[in-house]
């Protein structure tokens, strides 16, 4: 039941693909288990609602998968969030899944940027399968488990220390999202930080925290922070027409 109730959380799937994958668990069960799993969540199952997006994934997501274990370099068509469509030949690494959407997480191919990019998977509207990944420092040597803190936010970008003040209600929220940190000391009700993380998917889910949150250090962060809140209050501070 606890895996069912996760994978209904998620949302992570369109109704055809999240049924599927619900009634080929259940099948799994004794007949009387099934039942009663069936009265946990039922009413989830009729209120399901997908994401908006609406696509099924599970097809590309096996097919990305058989080409990361064959070591296999892929070619995309990718749609961004604007709706422009780019082509990238790229190394894939992994694919993981972060609040309702599961990403490819790749790098560049004849790049040397030092850290991989995310793909929505279901932005990506073809697949062709390359050759051989060729010797590549950066892909031959990624381990998804070094780097699975600072990817919490599905932003490329570089990667950064960040020091931040946080209030105590707050505290378990922030280093939930961020299991790479180190508390330096505790002074009233704020608790002083440091984390590691991707500077611009960082600042986006900061800047979401509102005044529970504030970015220290470094200064290049906590400049872009106060340049995204001033543009956000002069939204505010115009008439509605």
């Amino acid at each position: 039941m606890a895996l069912l109730k996760v994978l209904l959380g998620s949302r992570a799937l369109c109704r055809d693909e999240m049924m599927g994958m619900v009634y080929a668990i259940r099948a799994l069960l004794p007949y009387e288990d099934r039942k009663a799993l069936y009265y946990a969540i039922e009413d989830e199952l009729k209120h399901y609602i997908p994401p908006l997006h609406g696509k099924a994934i599970l097809e590309v997501q096996w097919n990305i998968n058989k080409s990361i274990i064959n070591r296999r370099k892929i070619q995309i068509i990718y749609k961004k969030a604007g709706g422009k469509r780019i082509k990238r030949d790229v190394l894939p690494v992994n694919i993981v899944f972060a609040e309702f959407y599961f990403y490819l997480v790749a790098f560049r191919d004849e790049s040397e940027y030092e850290y991989p990019v995310f793909f929505r998977l279901d932005r990506i509207e073809s697949v062709k399968v390359l050759g051989k990944v060729g010797e590549n420092p950066l892909y031959t040597n990624f381990r998804y488990s070094d780097m699975c803190p600072a990817v919490q936010f599905m932003y490329a970008g570089e990667l950064f220390e960040i020091k931040l003040r946080c209030r105590k209600s707050a505290l378990e929220a922030v280093l939930d999202r961020v299991p790479e940190y180190e508390i330096i000391r505790e002074k009233d009700d704020s608790v002083l930080v440091t984390v590691t993380a991707f500077g611009e998917g960082f600042i986006r889910w900061a800047a979401m925290q509102g005044e529970n949150v504030e970015i220290l250090a470094p200064q290049e962060l906590r400049k872009r922070m106060g340049q995204w809140f001033a543009k956000a209050a002069e939204v505010y501070m115009q008439e509605v027409k």
